[in-house]
């Protein structure tokens, strides 16, 4: 930043951004010198703390005043003792950074600000790669488009630092969708088991997605969660089985669609679609690899007395396929005034 400012005011090529440019007149008032602006603590475990010295001199002629200094969240910063710093003299912002429950690559700011004229605001950036007491190999048990009835599993280690009293012993959450297994698993310099989900032969057809929570034995934690998702489908796979109109001014006509795919070569149709809203109008149009559904919602016609309106409907689609018989949809939205 020191190097731009001298290129900004051009002297960095005549060899006057320096200490003795200021007994020449060139650096009249207050001027902030930064040592560094940057500090990379690299890997920190959770729960850590590091502290590091920015440190500045006042290159100008006149006192250099600091006004404020702001640190964001996982920072503290403690001012100069004197914040008033005279032409030549030095001081610096002592910054204490804690990595709390933050994970993976992290960056704060301390914000600087002071009375030169040039340079009023200074950030002073934190990095750190901050590693979890617990962790995880992937962030989602993902079990992608499956057929009904197709036995299947996926897993992700789960680990914690070697010599650490760690156990899974629940898990709580998608017991609709899937069984569960912890199974002890070897982890180079770590304690680490195997957290295996397996499709239920009886799981709903649609899409799933939610956090599961399991309760954990740790001496830092009690609890750690992790994703479950995918798609059971027979014949069609519904790419979204919310149509999501969010917020619409009342008065306007607005579409919104998703897409219905037929994932088998069995010859199955949709053959009706049935929704009773007298504001939402909907059309099935036949594509090259299933259907697309379009809702169009005339908000003039749905009832509204306030600000702010939500309203909820579904629509279902009526199929051939008999593991299939129908697709529910939800449609929902938020209705406001002009």
């Amino acid at each position: 930043m020191n190097h731009l400012r001298c290129l900004a005011i051009g002297l960095l090529a005549f060899g006057l951004c320096s200490p003795a440019a200021a007994q020449l007149g060139l650096n009249q008032g207050p001027m902030i010198w930064m040592d560094e602006r940057v500090v990379d603590f690299g890997e920190m475990k959770q729960a850590d703390h590091a502290t590091h010295l920015f440190t500045f001199e006042n290159r100008g002629t006149e006192p250099l005043t600091i006004l404020d200094v702001e640190a964001s969240c996982g920072c503290t910063a403690v001012a100069p003792v004197d914040s008033l710093i005279l032409p030549g003299a030095s001081s610096g912002i002592d910054v204490t950074f804690s990595s709390r429950d933050f994970e993976g690559d992290l960056v704060k700011v301390v914000v600087l600000r002071t009375n030169d004229p040039a340079e009023p605001r200074i950030d002073l950036t934190l990095r750190a790669s901050i590693i979890p007491f617990i962790r995880q190999d992937k962030e989602w048990i993902d079990f992608g488009e499956t057929e009904v009835g197709i036995a299947r599993s996926e897993g992700a280690l789960i680990s914690a630092d070697l010599g650490t009293k760690f156990a899974i012993p629940q898990i709580v959450g998608g017991e609709d969708v899937v069984e569960w297994k912890v199974i002890p698993a070897s982890v180079p310099d770590e304690i680490g088991y195997r957290v295996e989900a397996t499709l239920r032969p009886d799981a709903p057809l649609g899409n799933f997605s939610e956090r599961i929570e399991m309760n954990v034995q740790h001496p830092n934690r009690q609890k750690h969660r992790i994703g479950l998702r995918g798609a059971i489908y027979s014949h069609f796979i519904v790419a979204d089985e919310t149509i999501k109109f969010k917020t619409v001014a009342v008065g306007k006509t607005v579409r919104r669609s998703t897409t219905i795919k037929a994932a088998s070569t069995a010859d199955y149709e949709i053959t009706d679609v049935v929704l009773h809203a007298d504001y939402l109008k909907p059309e099935l149009k036949q594509t090259a690899d299933g259907y697309e559904l379009e809702i169009t919602l005339m908000s003039d016609r749905l009832s509204f007395d306030g600000t702010r309106h939500p309203f909820l409907d579904y629509v279902r689609l009526i199929t051939t396929d008999p593991r299939q018989p129908e697709i529910i949809l939800e449609i929902k939205g938020v209705l406001r005034r002009r």
